[in-house]
This record gives C-alpha cells, structure tokens and sequence, in this order.
C-alpha cells in the first residue's frame, strides 16, 4: 500500500485516480476520457487488450451519472435533489472539477473514509486504545495528511494511546510482534506473511 499510494494526501491520490480507477479500484471511472482525451491507462489497456476482440468498452458516463457516481464514492451517499440543481447549475465544462472539489470538502467526506480505513487499519473500538485510534484516523483525514505521514506515525508510534493516538494500531494486536509483523505486511505491503511463520509461501519470494 505504501508503494502504491506514495505521498500525498488521500484527496491528492484520488485527484490523480480520477483520471484511471476509483480510490482503491473499486469502482472504475471515465473521466480521464471524458475531460482529459485518453489516458495513460487507456493506452495500456488498448495495448494490453489488441488481441481480444470480444471485450467492449463500458458507456461513458453522462453528467448526472457521473455526479452520482463521485458522490457515493466520496461521501458515500447519492446527492440530494438540491446538490443535484447546483450541480447542473454549474457551467457544462467545469462541473466535474467543482464537483470534486466540492465533495472533498463535504462534511461527510472525512466520515465515508475513515469507515474505509478503519476497516483496511482493522481498528477495533474495543480493543485497546481503537476508539482513540479511529478519532486519530478521522482528524488525520480531516486535515489532509499525506498517507505516508499517516503510515509512518502508525507504524512507529510509541507510547500510551492517551498520549499518542496512533500507538492503537500497535495495540489492536496486544503488541505481539509475530501478530503485528503480519498484518504491517498484510496493511501496507500487500503481502500475507502468516504462512511464512511455518514455511516457504508458494508464491512470495
């Protein structure tokens, strides 16, 4: 996770990814095709796909489509029948950029990822120290803090979570270094290290 997402804050990372997939890929999104010509990603993917003639490309979102569809990814709810006015108000040509700018600063953009997070962070708010843990993940969202920021303070943080926060995410696992080593690599390297504690993985080197 750490090599894919960089640095930057989480809004920086999806300003980019708007132009190829969804945060995280869950979704995918056209609008590098439609405000911005082919991307990167398009070429790739015509490149990749030349020699399957039975794939079809997906129909490019109209305006409302595209408004619904940003804003259950961003703030996890369909826009209201006001937001949809103001929206159409907007002029035909910058009404995608608003929007995202928009949303990112909605009040519910903090809360929509921080339900994300806390469910990739494994925050539990009975164990010890998550509910601290999850206020320090929703501040953090809150005020842009650039993910690598956000991972280093988690990983390395020491101390009592009255006092630091971020040490919750120690704690989720009792401090047991086999239980944290694991789900550090799991979290934010992709990687399932638990088959490792009693042999070679079959496909990680």
């Amino acid at each position: 996770m750490i090599k894919i997402m960089g640095t930057g804050s989480i809004k920086v990372h999806f300003k980019r990814w708007l132009n190829f997939l969804s945060l995280f890929g869950f979704v995918l999104l056209l609008s590098s095709s439609v405000l911005l010509g082919k991307s990167e990603l398009d070429r790739h993917l015509e490149k990749d796909n030349a020699d399957k003639k039975d794939l079809r490309s997906g129909p490019i979102l109209d305006d409302l489509q595209y408004l619904r569809k940003l804003s259950v990814d961003l703030i996890g709810r369909i826009p209201s029948e006001n937001e949809i006015k103001q929206y159409l108000k907007d002029p035909p040509k910058s009404r995608r950029a608003l929007l995202v700018e928009h949303l990112f600063e909605h009040e519910r953009f903090a809360d929509r990822w921080t339900a994300f997070f806390a469910d990739m962070l494994r925050i539990r708010t009975n164990a010890t120290g998550g509910g601290p843990l999850l206020a320090y993940v929703h501040q953090s969202i809150g005020e842009d803090k650039p993910f690598d920021e956000l991972a280093r303070e988690l990983i390395s943080a020491q101390g009592r979570s009255r006092h630091l926060p971020a040490v919750g995410f120690i704690l989720n696992d009792n401090a047991d270094p086999m239980a944290l080593t694991a789900a550090t690599a799991q979290v934010f390297l992709g990687i399932r290290m638990q088959c490792a504690q009693c042999h070679d993985h079959p496909f990680d080197d």
